[in-house]
């Protein structure tokens, strides 16, 4: 038992390593390279890795951030038109498509996930991230917001007299 709980207590603990960040046009071209790869797979007579490689693209490329951010900026019926797409694909690629049709389907997918990202880092800019424009300049009138007030070290400050007779 108190060996149990030596070592328990005597390793250390994994560090935590920060989650991948990417810019939202990054994330897109991941989906994007991600659906190449699933049409190369399958020009290589791999269906199975094709179809799974294109699950994979859907949940974890396209799910967590991207639906998220459609679905923010377009709404439910965009957004489900895109999944839809998706769900085409991984239903060709269970059958046996064209080379055509598989790569429609790809271009077509791959454009969408491009609007979307593109969209996207309009829409929601990381934090901290500098404008892409610089502020327009004041117009004519403007003036700084500067208060009339003398300050307090100026206003208690009595002069000082010099003494007559020296």
């Amino acid at each position: 038992m108190w060996l149990l709980i030596w070592l328990a207590c005597g390793t250390e603990p994994v560090p935590v390593a920060a989650p991948a960040t990417h810019s939202w046009q990054e994330e897109g071209e991941l989906v994007t390279a991600g659906l190449q790869e699933v049409n190369t797979l399958w020009q290589q007579k791999q269906p199975e890795a094709a179809r799974l490689l294109a699950e994979r693209v859907y949940t974890e490329r396209w799910e967590p951030e991207l639906e998220r951010a459609c679905r923010a900026m377009n709404g439910e019926q965009k957004t489900t038109e895109i999944e839809y797409n998706f769900g085409l694909l991984l239903y060709d690629l269970k059958g046996n498509p064209s080379k055509d049709r598989l790569e429609k389907r790809i271009q077509d997918l791959s454009d969408q996930v491009r609007k979307v990202a593109s969209d996207a880092h309009f829409r929601f800019p990381p934090v901290g991230e500098r404008p892409t424009a610089p502020p327009a300049e004041a117009g004519e009138g403007s003036r700084p917001l500067v208060p009339t007030v003398v300050p307090n070290w100026e206003r208690d400050v009595q002069p000082v007299e010099e003494e007559a007779g020296e």
